[in-house]
This record gives structure tokens, C-alpha cells and sequence, in this order.
């Protein structure tokens, strides 16, 4: 037969188990909305893994066919795959605020220090472009390959990146497969354009 103090110690068994429960159930709605407050407050900040460029969705394959070498270029393949490629259109001429840019281009991939060999840059000269402007000795010495295309910007895919870019001067990346999957205005901080360079190059198995 249970005494008076055996029934006691049921029932506060019981009890204590229940006040377990609740606790457990609580616990993860608390933890919630303790870590909701610190995010909103700034106490606990999340680094974000974002891009400065725009991603473009899905990567678009360029037909180089139609591409030639500027006359006085060394003749050879022009070839996308297996490296990073900053491509620079320039539709009708370069101006100042163009030929920084470029000069922009060439410090960053030489801020790449031992993986500057992985990128290429690249002016792709479209038929509107003039070419006896004087930018164009200016161009010579930019350590850079300058290509000729007789497509029009106006044609697919350039007219299918430009929806997407949305900049009057776009600098696309091509990646080791020879798609474009991001661009930038030429007007974007250099050094978030080197950020985002460095962290495709740092997850990527190729080029």
C-alpha cells in the first residue's frame, strides 16, 4: 500500500516531467526569436556571400566565328576556354572616361599577383566603332587583345546581355567554359570588381 509521501513524490515527478516538456518546446521558439532580435539590432552580424557584378541567368555562349584579330594583330585562335575573360565592348569610340576603365582592368588583374595568368582581357571592336580615332594608339598600349566582330550589339545574345547588364558600358566576365555569367557597369568600384573575380577564382576548379 502507497504512503502519503510516496504519492507525493509521483506526483511531483509528474509534474517536473511536464515542466521538461514545456521547456523543450519553448526552447527552440525562444532561441528563434533571440537570434531574430540580435540580427535586427546588429549584435550578431552575417557575413553575406553576395556579388557586387550581375549574374546572368542562365550564361549565355558567344559564336567567336565571326570574331578576327584587329589588323595588326598577331594572328592566331581566338580562344575562351580554359581561362577567366574580361571582355570590354566598345561600340562606337573611347572615350577618357573608357580608356580609365581599361587602364582600371589591367591594375586589377595585376592585383591578382600569381593568378593574373588565369585572366585575359579583351576589347571586342563592334562596326560602329571608330577606328581612326586617336584612341586608338592609346589602345595599342594597353597590354590587352583587341578583337573585331561584324556583329551588331543590337543582335542576340548582345542584345539578350544588355537587357540584363542594364549599363551603357558593360564589362562582362566569361568564364573557362567560354560563357558570360556576370557583368559589371564600368562605372563599379574596381575593388568590388576584384573581389568578385577573386572568389570565382577561388571556387572554381578550372582556369
Amino acid at each position: 500500500m502507497n504512503t502519503v509521501p510516496e504519492k507525493q513524490e509521483k506526483r511531483i515527478h509528474g509534474r517536473l516531467i511536464l515542466v521538461f516538456m514545456f521547456v523543450l518546446f519553448l526552447l527552440p521558439l525562444v532561441s528563434a526569436a533571440l537570434w531574430y532580435t540580435l540580427l535586427q539590432t546588429g549584435v550578431v552580424q552575417v557575413e553575406k556571400s553576395t556579388n557586387h557584378g550581375t549574374l546572368i541567368q542562365p550564361p549565355e555562349s558567344l559564336n567567336t566565328q565571326n570574331w578576327s584579330y584587329f589588323p595588326g594583330e598577331s594572328a592566331q585562335n581566338v580562344q575562351l576556354q580554359g581561362l577567366w575573360t574580361v571582355l570590354f565592348p566598345l561600340y562606337q569610340s573611347c572615350s577618357p572616361d573608357c580608356q580609365k576603365s581599361l587602364w582600371l582592368l589591367h591594375q586589377i588583374r595585376i592585383a591578382l599577383g600569381t593568378n593574373r595568368d588565369r585572366l585575359q582581357r579583351i576589347v571586342l571592336l563592334f562596326p560602329a566603332y571608330d577606328r581612326h580615332e586617336n584612341s586608338g594608339e592609346w589602345l595599342n598600349q594597353q597590354y590587352l587583345l583587341r578583337l573585331q566582330t561584324d556583329t551588331s550589339y543590337s543582335d542576340k545574345p548582345w542584345s539578350r546581355l544588355h537587357e540584363q547588364c542594364a549599363t551603357s558600358q558593360p564589362i562582362y566576365l566569361i568564364d573557362p567554359r567560354g560563357d558570360v555569367m556576370m557583368c559589371w557597369s564600368s562605372e563599379m568600384d574596381p575593388g568590388n570588381i576584384l573581389e568578385d573575380i577573386k572568389q570565382l577564382m577561388k571556387s572554381s576548379s578550372t582556369g
